[in-house]
């Protein structure tokens, strides 16, 4: 009996290993990418600890199909659809992950990614083909995404996004100085008055909603909690909250999406950069 499960250890950690296609250390932490199988097909996979940050399917006809947290019928896929209608899009994005918005980005699009850590911008663009292939016009701004933006409002004034995508909350530790009073205040003043703010909250140990919400309640903006079940094996639930102002006009379309937000107490939460509570959010 050892030897039969002597045996079928090794078979499966050669399995496993096969399947861990690079890995990346630094200060920030450790990364790897992984092609793994689902319902027979090949998936890669960004890993930051246990935490994933992006997918591709290795299917030549589905390479550039939008996956996991940014998929079709998601809020940030939602958003990009409603200013699709309208205009050429400029968005920013903070969190690159493996690139997967760029998929959303039309000829004339301009999206800025704000990345804090070298090494996810190396294997995005060495591991993925999001950012590669994308039509729109993309830049990567390396560094702290706060503080990038804090320095081009001062050197360069107000970017003008017409979507601005805060993604960087998925993992067990979170920046939370990109969820406070002083933040948000800073991300208005990049936006264009019918901008959207799009936060990405999907997270196993914190429920954020409350707090969004209670961001969007202090800069007296509109927020709508949308919740992406799960179809597939492979999928899981993903939520985002979308903020705008209340003149902002929405597509009536987009409101059948719109779902009801999972805590009572969902805008009464507010950290600044003196105060915050992680034990508020808990799960």
């Amino acid at each position: 009996m050892l030897p039969l499960l002597l045996s079928l250890f090794l078979y499966l950690n050669g399995l496993f290993s096969q399947s861990d296609i690079f890995n990346a250390r630094n200060f920030y932490g450790i990364l790897s990418v992984k092609d793994v199988i689902i319902d027979g097909e090949i998936e890669r996979r960004l890993i930051d600890g246990t935490t994933s940050h992006g997918t591709q399917s290795l299917q030549p006809n589905k390479k550039q199909i939008a996956r996991s947290y940014y998929r079709a019928n998601t809020g940030v896929a939602f958003a990009l659809e409603q200013l699709g209608r309208k205009k050429q899009i400029n968005a920013g994005i903070i969190g690159l992950g493996a690139g997967t918005l760029a998929v959303y980005g039309r000829t004339g699009d301009n999206f800025t990614f704000y990345e804090l850590n070298p090494n996810v911008a190396r294997i995005a663009n060495s591991h993925f083909t999001y950012l590669a292939q994308s039509k729109a016009n993309i830049e990567i701004v390396l560094g702290d995404g706060r503080m990038s933006l804090a320095n081009e409002l001062s050197t360069k004034g107000s970017r003008q996004y017409q979507l601005l995508v805060i993604d960087a909350f998925a993992g067990g530790s979170i920046p939370v100085h990109l969820l406070t009073k002083e933040a948000f205040s800073l991300y208005w003043k990049h936006l264009a008055l019918d901008g959207i703010l799009a936060v990405h909250i999907s997270n196993s140990h914190l429920e954020l909603s409350p707090l969004v919400g209670g961001l969007a309640k202090y800069f007296d903006k509109e927020a709508f909690y949308v919740k992406t079940v799960a179809e597939y094996q492979g999928h899981h639930d993903v939520e985002w909250v979308l903020l705008a102002s209340k003149t902002t006009s929405l597509n009536s379309d987009f409101y059948r999406f719109v779902g009801e937000w999972p805590r009572t107490d969902a805008d009464t939460i507010l950290w600044t950069d003196s105060y915050s509570n992680l034990l508020s959010v808990l799960r």
